[in-house]
């Protein structure tokens, strides 16, 4: 049900925030990774986070991935590609982690200083 989903989105933040990510893997593992609807498609983000703060770089990928393909909104898209960057640069691929950056930037005008922001980030990677 939708409490159901929401009573383990509380848990795993509460885990996450314990620093126990592996407990709030296994509390969002029931119903996330999930596109159905938007308290599943939260719990699929938190579950990106957990596996990111778990060191379980493959899965992050995987789920950040999916997360910039399916999400419907612009703004959950480009928070997930912006998570794969992270994951990226943390398992050492900075190749993967610039091209990351490049399509944020290249999604904001000349000028925002978001756009800004991602073409600081491919600078200080060598991808500017």
């Amino acid at each position: 049900t939708p409490y159901g989903i929401e009573a383990r989105l509380v848990l795993a933040e509460i885990h996450l925030e314990e620093g126990n990510p592996s407990r709030a893997i296994e509390t969002l593992e029931a119903v996330a990774p999930s596109f159905r609807d938007p308290l599943r498609l939260q719990a699929t983000f938190l579950l990106a986070v957990a596996y990111e703060d778990a060191e379980r770089w493959d899965e992050a990928v995987a789920v950040y991935r999916d997360l910039a393909d399916r999400a419907e909104m612009t703004f959950q898209r480009r928070e997930a590609t912006d998570g794969l960057a992270r994951v990226y640069l943390a398992m050492g691929d900075t190749a993967s982690a610039r091209e990351a950056y490049r399509q944020l930037a290249s999604e904001f005008e000349e000028g925002d200083p978001v756009r800004n922001y991602y073409e600081m980030r491919l600078a200080e990677l060598g991808g500017g």
